[in-house]
């Protein structure tokens, strides 16, 4: 069957879902596709702005699902939801915060290719913290790639340096019900479930494209408490995933574990080597702030920025290994 199905998992996309489905609706190419969305709990103001936007998608000649799960599950389930209901042998997951053009749909859609990712550029960010992701993204995470527009390939050689993610991401429906279901359905909060399925891909054999000719733009969240509360679940699903051997960040775990211990007994031991390891720690940051600002503001943002979100992500890095330390308590107990 010629085509392919479109899943936009939605919960928290009040403001933004509504145009991710005009820019649906305004796609320009002649292979036939569905939509299918998947409302992740009851929300009767995303409920409204979803249906306020559904004559216009019909209107357009596409076929729709709308389908709301009883409660609130997390985005893992309710992507295969939505792949379980999608009738084609691809699918094309959005983001509800992402906008694209009308020529999107054509560019990114390749049936030659099991799993395919776009170009993601952030718009500009609408406070202080999404804007020093933003910079330490693009010039210390992930500097070679960012601005990238060839095509590049993702493998197991080179999965754990690529910058990957599913904020889109076109797959093949059983090769991701398949994988989905291996994982088991996932606590969003705690485990990382983007990379692993994409790890399992390329670990089943199969390459993930990073088409630079298809292009999206992602809306940062709306408020700094949210960013913040986004970056403290980064934590424990980086310890899901990273906190194994062989995996590119299991060093920097081990080892910033060990710093930590050697700094609380140095400075239970000689208080005075902490005022030097913070000031240390300032100096670094001011210099990164300095490397990294592209303007006077930027660098105010980033020598503000790095000490708030690192403090963050720290905390929920031990908040994983608590999870994780249960987690082993637990299947040692078990009979």
């Amino acid at each position: 069957m010629h085509g392919f199905s479109v899943v936009v998992p939605t919960y928290t996309g009040v403001g933004t879902v509504g145009r991710c489905l005009e820019a649906i609706a305004g796609q320009q190419l002649e292979t036939r596709f569905e939509l299918i969305i998947v409302q992740d709990g009851p929300n009767n103001t995303l409920a409204g702005e979803i249906r306020g936007s559904l004559p216009m998608v019909e209107a357009a000649g596409i076929d729709v699902t709308y389908h709301c799960l009883a409660q609130n599950r997390g985005r893992f389930v309710a992507r295969l939801e939505g792949a379980r209901l999608a009738k084609f042998e691809h699918v094309l997951f959005l983001d509800d915060r992402i906008d694209f053009g009308p020529s999107y749909f054509a560019d990114i859609a390749d049936r030659d290719e099991m799993a395919v990712m776009p170009r993601v550029y952030e718009k500009s960010a609408q406070n202080f913290v999404s804007r020093a992701i933003y910079l330490v993204r693009k010039h210390l995470l992930y500097r070679n790639h960012y601005e990238t527009t060839e095509n590049t390939h993702i493998t197991v050689s080179n999965f754990e340096s690529s910058p990957k993610g599913t904020t889109s991401l076109w797959v093949n429906r059983a090769l991701f019900v398949e994988i989905c279901e291996e994982i088991g359905e996932a606590d969003a909060k705690s485990v990382n479930d983007d990379t692993r399925i994409l790890r399992k891909i390329v670990e089943s054999g199969y390459r993930i494209v990073r088409n630079g000719g298809a292009a999206i733009e992602y809306t940062p969240r709306g408020n700094a408490s949210s960013e913040l509360e986004h970056m403290f679940f980064r934590g424990p699903r980086f310890v899901d995933y990273y906190a194994t051997p062989g995996r590119r960040y299991f060093p920097h775990l081990v080892l910033s574990g060990l710093l930590g211990v050697v700094l609380m007994g140095g400075a239970i031991v000689y208080p005075p080597a902490l005022a030097g390891v913070l000031v240390l720690a300032l100096l670094a940051v001011m210099a990164l702030s300095l490397w990294m600002g592209e303007s006077a503001a930027d660098k105010a943002t980033v020598f503000i920025g790095i000490p708030i979100l690192t403090s963050a992500f720290v905390g929920g890095v031990l908040y994983g290994l608590v999870i994780a330390a249960r987690g082993l308590i637990a299947r040692t107990r078990a009979p």
